[in-house]
């Protein structure tokens, strides 16, 4: 196994579209579509990385066996700081642990930048635990005006599970 990291803007093309196909290949397996499906959502994170590689902000790394890439990280780097966004990796591989390996090759690299927080963002996935020495609460504000309506609508973006599936038909509607 080998690994990859991309931090520069030539090939950030090729880098997302892999980074893309991991997501959506490791969404499928577990019985979802990843965020990509939607092409707004892809375009939107397209734009991002060119114009965040370009700034020298984008950091993504991937785990390559047999040549070719079989796990990626899709994250950015601001200062000394790297925010972990999304990750894929090809189901196939499951069985090998490829989000430890690639997470501990890719901390090991920040280390030796100078990186000096390695922020797993949002979410409290198991896996986080493992590696995280604190974590920070998120915290979301939101103002309707009164009304039947305004207060549905607030009502379901303050539930996570049904705000997505709010999300989700809307998309398909």
């Amino acid at each position: 196994m080998d690994f990859e990291v991309l931090e520069a803007s030539e090939g950030v093309e090729d880098a997302m579209q892999s980074i893309v196909m991991l997501h959506q290949e490791r969404g499928l397996a577990k019985g979802h579509e990843g965020i990509f499906s939607d092409k707004r959502v892809l375009g939107f994170h397209l734009d991002v990385a060119r114009l965040f590689a370009e700034n020298g902000w984008l950091l993504v790394a991937f785990i390559k066996a047999d040549g070719r890439r079989v796990a990626g990280l899709y994250n950015f780097r601001y200062g000394n700081r790297v925010y972990c966004y999304l990750s894929g990796f090809d189901p196939g591989y499951s069985k090998y642990g490829l989000g430890s390996i690639i997470d501990l090759n890719l901390i090991e690299h920040c280390i030796k930048a100078g990186v000096e927080e390695y922020d797993f963002t949002r979410g409290e996935e198991p896996y986080k635990n493992q590696w995280n020495t604190q974590t920070r609460n998120n915290l979301r504000f939101t103002k309707t005006r009164k009304g039947l309506f305004p207060g549905l609508v607030k009502w379901i973006t303050r539930n996570d599970f049904l705000f997505g599936k709010v999300a989700r038909f809307a998309r398909v509607a």
